[in-house]
């Protein structure tokens, strides 16, 4: 799995979560992978749209979050 390099579209597989869950010692039920995969696929699109999302050259982290 390539984070966020994947083509637009590209949904995560449930061999890649069954690899993913073994690398990270989570136990995924067989019948539980589907779901899960279309959750990371879901979350890898949003974490896509915030990566590309454009800021401004003199854009800072602030110190403290005031709304």
């Amino acid at each position: 799995m390539a984070g966020l390099r994947r083509d637009a579209g590209q949904v995560v597989s449930e061999a890649e979560v069954e690899r993913l869950a073994a690398l990270l010692g989570l136990p995924i039920e067989p019948e539980s992978r589907a779901v899960v995969a279309e959750i990371f696929t879901g979350l890898l699109t949003a974490a896509r749209l915030l990566a590309e999302l454009p800021l401004p050259a003199d854009a800072e982290p602030a110190p403290i979050f005031r709304p």
